[in-house]
């Protein structure tokens, strides 16, 4: 493969990744996200793949019948030289003499010298951390030395302090150290420990070796956009993957206090290049992960095994012939398929093994097929076409393994798979299908043949028709084979060849009967005051998930105000039925009498307070749930943008805003997402894209407190809004502000649109170019209480009596790192 097809193909597969991991991100264990990635590091480095009929390059057309460009072909013969029928022999090369030196495209030098700039970029960093690790002193601590003495590995870990950095860091493959910020308190047994136990995971996984791979990619494919995306989001996950690892290490009772270490150490998000820091990926992404952590099923598993087999197969293999449209030519020249086609006389079936061989030889013998069978045999993708492709069947099945220096004894391997609907009840056979050539002067070309193609085909076939249960009955699938394999040797064994057969079974991976059984009495206990009025469960094998019935109609969940609890199995995404509605407890006196459907109203509601609740939590940046907003979504909603608006108080715009919302759920929410994640797909004005942006985001905002309010029977938390991010790096030196704010309306009956919208984007706008106004060295002599300082005065700035911009604390990021 080339470079740009390497490019591509990994890519492709990146994208394929990034799919899995929206869809299945909550299900998966974290390990298994930086094995998808490695599949397509593997992709990015490694310039061979193997034909596949899976192939995701695959495309169903027909046969290819066209012979190679001029380049695949073999050097014609010099003069004089004997012909062989069908073949040219090889002696020599004419023509001009080769230039001395290979001429540069271009393209190849802009490539080289970006792949240069970078490596030399990932060296002179390197070089710059190597020299900061030198300077720092081992840590004498007690404590922290004992942990590592009761945790050894096989290489020696060190473990130094320097002042010079903000977090927690490794670096190193054969000797890993461990460098803690001179700042942290190693009094702090909690926090000590979480570090360590991060750092440890790090060099356990190797994650080092990982990071250098990533860069060699990096450097290889700079051109390519989704390579660099492909790296943030490796090093990212790399630390999702060893926060699980290190929660496992301390115990999964543990995970709350880790997760407070994450987050009173304050991490920098800047780290040298191939070093493993503590807080890599975004902060609120991991606590989220930690918080949600659990044992992983053996489901959990499967799935994961089930993604990396469809990747490998999809993604990183080729197509087979008929399937390449243009991709790949047939795979032999005109003067190969005649000089394949001479050997295969029209009684050559007939032949014994023995004569077949001496007429081949003497047809072979020669420096030109020598060579021919050389590039056939070693081209990995050639076997792919013996089913469509009669001279490449030959050439696979007979020529090659009757006259290759072992021909007395050779070996055809396969496999199949039962074709169940559900992935977990599928077994599948391997085989190795063992022809050992007793007698050559008995043995038949055809007789070969047959006892090749016949008995991989009834091992194919052996598991067609099988249902869940008898594929599930290891031992009789087992005697079963057994028995075939016995008929195969009986009908081929004799005239001068033996058959063998090796093989290995494996059955349905089914679920653990014992682990579904006390997941039910889980739920027994739990849904047991709600049983009484009608309410059952049912497991689904295939979800692996328990479904929830009401009066035998699915619902989603039980929402109990009494309690203040949701309860359900799952949260929704897409496992229940599209009409399935929530049921909400009834109480009388403070005892539960009974349970009743949601109303339109409060299931709109719900699904409204569900949604902002996942954005809350980051879910959109994981799972778009909604496709962007269309054309005829925004019309609908710049018809709230009278010319009168602006002078509209807060209330009623905010009501015609939710009966917008209400009249179309899932428009409503194809606009919020592309909000949420700032990806307009529609052409808007500056004013326009304000009024969604900004007006709209602020107004749904402040509906859904209230929608909560009411779910609570609480009063209505002030807004939320931010979670925007500035940035100014340069060199070796980045400042990093994180910014989320609330604010108090203190009546949305007296306060405007225009206010609302004039206080809070003003104040974003003072930020902005309170941040572009600074260098950065002037914003890396600020501490971080200094910028708490300097936002709650540009909040002061645009707040009044009617509504109050706030900063909190424990909303605010600024980290700064620097490099020397």
């Amino acid at each position: 493969m080339t470079l740009l097809e390497m490019s591509f193909a990994g890519g492709v597969m990146i994208l394929a990744v990034l799919l899995l991991r929206c869809l299945l991100f909550h299900r998966l264990p974290k390990r298994v996200l930086p094995a998808l990635w490695a599949l397509v590091l593997c992709r990015l480095l490694l310039p061979f793949s193997w034909p596949e009929e899976w192939s995701a390059y695959s495309v169903p057309v027909g046969p290819v019948e066209s012979v190679r460009l001029a380049e695949q072909e073999l050097d014609r013969p010099a003069l004089g030289t004997e012909h062989k029928p069908g073949f040219s022999q090889i002696s020599g090369t004419g023509g001009e003499s080769p230039a001395p030196w290979p001429e540069v495209s271009l393209g190849q030098a802009v490539w080289a010298a970006g792949a240069l700039g970078l490596a030399l970029s990932f060296t002179w960093r390197c070089w710059k951390a190597r020299r900061l690790f030198r300077e720092s002193v081992p840590v004498e601590h007690q404590a922290a030395r004992q942990w590592l003495e009761q945790h050894p590995l096989e290489r020696p870990v060190a473990l130094r302090q320097i002042d010079r950095v903000d977090s927690p860091l490794t670096y190193g493959l054969l000797r890993p150290v461990i460098l803690l910020p001179a700042s942290m308190d190693l009094r702090d047994s909690q926090q000590l420990e979480a570090a360590l136990a991060h750092e440890w995971t790090h060099i356990r996984r190797l994650d080092g070796l990982t990071k250098l791979l990533l860069a060699a990619a990096l450097c290889l494919h700079w051109f390519n956009p989704l390579v660099w995306l492909f790296h943030w989001m490796n090093n990212r996950d790399l630390e999702l993957a060893c926060d699980e690892g290190a929660v496992q290490l301390l115990g999964l009772p543990r995970r709350g206090a880790y997760a407070r270490a994450l987050v009173d150490l304050e991490q920098a998000r800047q780290t040298p290049p191939l070093c493993s820091p503590f807080s890599k990926s975004p902060l609120e992404t991991r606590i989220r992960a930690i918080v949600r952590m659990k044992k992983p099923t053996w489901r959990a598993w499967v799935a994961a095994g089930l993604c990396l087999l469809a990747l490998t197969l999809c993604f990183g293999s080729a197509a087979r012939e008929g399937q390449q449209e243009a991709l790949q030519a047939a795979p032999l020249t005109q003067e190969e398929r005649e000089a394949l086609a001479a050997l295969q006389d029209p009684s050559y079936e007939q032949m014994t093994v023995a004569d077949f061989r001496r007429q081949a030889l003497a047809q072979m013998d020669g420096q030109g097929w020598d060579r021919m069978i050389e590039r056939l045999w070693l081209d990995e993708s050639l076997c792919a076409y013996q089913q469509s492709d009669r001279e490449v069947a030959f050439l696979c099945q007979t020529l090659v393994p009757l006259t290759a220096e072992q021909w007395q004894t050779r070996d055809f391997s396969g496999g199949t798979a039962s074709d169940l609907p559900a992935p977990q009840e599928n077994a599948s056979l391997e085989y190795v299908l063992i022809l050992d050539i007793t007698d050559e002067k008995a043995l038949t070309v055809r007789q070969y043949q047959q006892a090749q193609r016949e008995a991989a085909a009834a091992l194919e076939h052996l598991l067609e028709g099988k249902t869940q249960q008898q594929l599930a009955d290891e031992p009789a699938m087992l005697a079963l084979i057994e028995e075939e394999i016995s008929r195969l040797q009986a009908e081929y064994d004799g005239h001068g060849l033996e058959l063998f057969i090796d093989y290995q079974y494996l059955p349905p991976m089914l679920p653990d009967p014992g682990e579904v059984e006390d997941r039910r009495q889980q739920w027994q206990q739990v849904l047991a005051p709600y049983l009484l009025f009608g309410v059952t469960f049912q497991y689904d094998q295939e979800a692996d998930s328990f479904r929830l019935y009401f009066q035998g109609e699915e619902v989603r969940g039980i929402y109990d105000t009494q309690q203040g609890v949701w309860i359900t199995e799952h949260t929704g995404d897409g496992l229940y039925a599209q009409d399935a509605p929530e049921l909400y407890a009834v109480y009388q006196e403070g005892e539960l009498t009974g349970l009743r459907r949601a109303t339109e109203q409060e299931q709109r509601e719900f699904d409204q307070l569900r949604y902002q609740n996942s954005r809350s939590a980051g879910l959109t940046e994981e799972l778009r749930q909604y496709p962007p907003g269309t054309e005829q979504d925004y019309q609908s909603l710049l018809a709230l943008q009278t010319p009168d608006y602006r002078r509209q108080t807060l209330a009623a715009f905010n009501q015609r805003l939710l009966a917008w919302a209400e009249q179309d759920f899932d428009r409503s929410q194809r606009i919020m997402t592309d909000i949420s994640s700032g990806d307009f797909r529609v052409a808007l004005t500056p004013e326009q894209r304000k009024f969604v942006g900004l007006t709209c985001d602020l107004s749904t905002e402040e509906n859904f407190r209230q929608i909560q309010s009411k779910q609570r029977g609480k009063p209505a938390l002030d807004p939320q809004y931010g979670g925007f991010q500035l940035e100014k790096q340069q060199g070796q030196a980045m400042v990093d502000l994180w910014l989320e704010f609330t604010y108090h309306v203190a009546d949305p009956e007296e306060l405007t649109v225009g206010q609302r919208d004039d206080q809070v984007g003003g104040f974003l706008q003072d930020v902005q170019a309170f941040w572009d106004g600074k260098t950065l060295n002037e914003l890396a002599q600020y501490t971080r209480g200094q910028m708490l300082e300097q936002l709650k005065q540009l909040a002061a700035r645009r707040s009044s009596q009617g509504l109050q911009i706030r900063i909190e604390e424990d909303l605010i990021g600024f980290e700064m790192v620097k490099w020397s």
